[in-house]
């Protein structure tokens, strides 16, 4: 399953963070560290505007060594160097987005671009442990297109997922005995979910199908996920399906459906239907790889995507491999039959909030 390197978390922090603190070295050799403006210089590397009379500024003319922090865990150590004018040039609207409140010290000669080049970077996981990390790591890794929306995410899809999130633990993530999930971490890979079992309380990874390379490819992956975990096997004593509302989930938008509507019926005409050109892909892929498996299903004991007649479940790049023992009932006594997913009209692409029966 895959999830960020240490490189992509050091970058993705390093883009989406707007101060750092900066530490300089003093005349008897001592450390000074003060908040101060940053932004990514486009390479990996943090650049700062400072007043010429600041201490920083007076200090670095004279000994270049310096270390940026940036959050709870990335240190950037290095040497800074002044930014050259054009380049201050190119990075000048980049700053002024993201600081809007420093146009006037920007614009004036007072200030000064300095740029930390870095030679080495620390990342400190959530144990606690020291991940040393090249500069060319750092400088070739891409920013999550998701980091910058993190926390409003993780607010807006504990809304919206109800009781989707704890099946996807269990039957995505295979954690069969959880009894309890809470969404905290959302990244361009998967979901961060921590969950309580009998065992005690830890955290799991649900992943997307495949990696997101923008924001608006949310709605599709997550329609992907809540339609895998409907179609698989339950997480209870006997392992028996959860009896789930019978609408099929959709990848329109799931984040922008109307407030407050969980309806089952096509009562939107008009659907807004997210930007990004291939949102629609993932879950379209899914579609086609149910119905393959639900056609070879009768032929064949093998695993197949959504086997809910062998109880077994598998998605690749989804959540894994999930199993349970067969049961001994028919189908149709057993598990709400799965219909054919056949292609979505427009009043039936509203989003998760019109999923479930009336």
């Amino acid at each position: 399953m895959s999830e960020p390197s240490w490189a992509e978390r050091a970058r993705t922090t390093l883009t989406h963070s707007p101060v750092g603190h900066l530490a300089t070295i003093d005349v008897d050799g001592r450390p000074v560290v003060a908040p101060v403006p940053i932004i990514d210089d486009g390479a990996g590397a943090p650049v700062t505007v400072l007043s010429n009379l600041s201490t920083h500024i007076q200090r670095g003319r004279q000994d270049q060594r310096g270390a940026i922090s940036i959050g709870e865990r990335l240190l950037l150590q290095g040497d800074f160097r002044p930014v050259p004018g054009l380049q201050q040039i190119a990075m000048q609207p980049e700053f002024l987005a993201r600081h809007p409140h420093l146009e006037v010290q920007v614009e004036s000669l007072d200030f000064s671009w300095m740029r930390l080049e870095v030679t080495r970077a620390r990342w400190t996981d959530d144990t606690g442990t020291e991940r040393w990390l090249r500069p060319e790591d750092i400088a070739g890794a891409e920013p999550d297109p998701l980091g910058a929306h993190a926390p409003r995410l993780v607010v807006e899809l504990t809304e919206r997922l109800d009781d989707d999130l704890l099946l996807m633990v269990r039957g995505l993530a295979g954690h069969w005995l959880a009894s309890r999930a809470e969404l905290v971490h959302v990244d361009r890979y998967g979901l961060v979910v921590n969950f309580s079992e009998p065992a005690g309380t830890r955290l799991t990874r649900v992943g997307f199908p495949v990696r997101l390379d923008h924001v608006d490819d949310l709605h599709a992956a997550m329609a992907a996920l809540v339609a895998a975990a409907n179609a698989s096997p339950s997480a209870d004593g006997n392992h028996e399906r959860i009896e789930r509302r019978s609408a099929p989930a959709t990848p329109s938008s799931f984040l922008d459906g109307p407030e407050g509507d969980r309806g089952s019926r096509p009562d939107v005409d008009a659907v807004d239907r997210p930007r990004h050109r291939n949102s629609y892909s993932l879950f379209d892929a899914l579609e086609r790889a149910g119905r393959e498996a639900r056609a070879l299903g009768t032929e064949h004991d093998g695993d197949g995507l959504f086997g809910i007649e062998h109880e077994v479940t598998e998605v690749e790049g989804v959540g894994g491999r999930c199993e349970s023992e067969e049961s001994e009932l028919p189908l149709d006594e057993h598990v709400e039959p799965v219909g054919e997913l056949a292609e979505a009209g427009v009043g039936e692409r509203e989003g998760f909030a019109h999923r479930y029966s009336a």
